[in-house]
């Protein structure tokens, strides 16, 4: 899979990613979303967060890396916010994050 230059001029420039999917995680979302962790983690980046509102599902915990999931919001701010399978923060259940 190619990757655009655009994206990966972004990962590049920064440091820290956070990445939020949609309330009530199911496999596209939470598997785009660690997918995407794992692709910047690759690329030599160590601070990435993945965040849900709700947790891991029982059926879906087989994912790789889907420890890393946290239901908390960090007390701090990210270089990039990555919206993964939703249009609206509202649809991530942090709207006043």
């Amino acid at each position: 899979m190619k990757i655009s230059s655009k994206l990966l001029n972004l990962i590049r420039q920064n440091k820290s990613f956070l990445i939020v999917g949609h309330i009530n995680p199911e496999a596209d979302s939470l598997g785009a979303s660690l997918a995407l962790a794992l692709g910047i983690r690759k690329l030599g980046k160590k601070d990435v967060c993945v965040l849900s509102r709700d947790p891991v599902p029982d059926t879906l915990k087989f994912l790789p890396s889907s420890k890393i999931v946290r239901q908390n919001p960090p007390a701090r701010e990210f270089d990039v916010v990555f919206l993964v399978d939703c249009n609206e923060i509202k649809r991530t259940g942090f709207e006043g994050f």
